[in-house]
């Protein structure tokens, strides 16, 4: 049970943009001897992951995966989470991070899509989950529903842990 969950075999990330959370969990696969990372995004331009640079997201996160040598422990499914999970390339989910649309319907849709494929010990990680909390942030928007869909999952007896670290 624990173990496995430490040394996760099947890792989705929804939402890899260029490729530094996906790199990162990759190079723990290869260091632990085991597991693969699903990088689900559709890698259309926006702002959050185009910014400041000619390639697109998609070149950036197969650049970084051969430059650092991760293309095994990595599949690249670029595609919206919605179609992503039509015909799933997995059957069980070890670990979860849900780093795509932000906004609440987005992530209670993502969290939604891994639920039913979540293994007995699965853990899933939401990115900007401290966003809400401090609406003067100049990265926080409106429409941001990550802190809002945990609250309902603690409501709803889940165990949600939220974690700030300052600058």
């Amino acid at each position: 049970g624990l173990v496995r969950t430490l040394r996760p075999e099947i890792i989705i990330e929804i939402g890899s943009a260029r490729g530094k959370s996906t790199c990162a969990m990759a190079l723990a696969c290869r260091q632990n001897g085991r597991g693969k990372v699903y990088a689900i995004d559709p890698h259309t331009a926006n702002y959050w992951s185009d910014y400041g640079t000619e390639k697109t997201s998609y070149d950036l996160l197969r650049d970084r995966l051969e430059k650092y040598d991760l293309a095994d422990c990595c599949e690249i499914l670029r595609k919206t989470s919605q179609d992503a999970f039509k015909t799933p390339p997995f059957a069980k989910i070890d670990f979860a991070f849900i780093d795509g649309d932000h906004s609440y319907e987005g992530v209670k849709l993502d969290f939604e899509l891994c639920q039913p494929l979540l293994s007995d010990h699965a853990l899933v990680a939401f990115h900007d989950s401290i966003w809400g909390y401090f609406p003067d942030d100049p990265n926080c928007r409106p429409d941001l529903g990550v802190p809002k869909f945990l609250d309902e999952l603690r409501r709803d007896g889940y165990e949600a842990v939220t974690l700030f670290a300052p600058p």
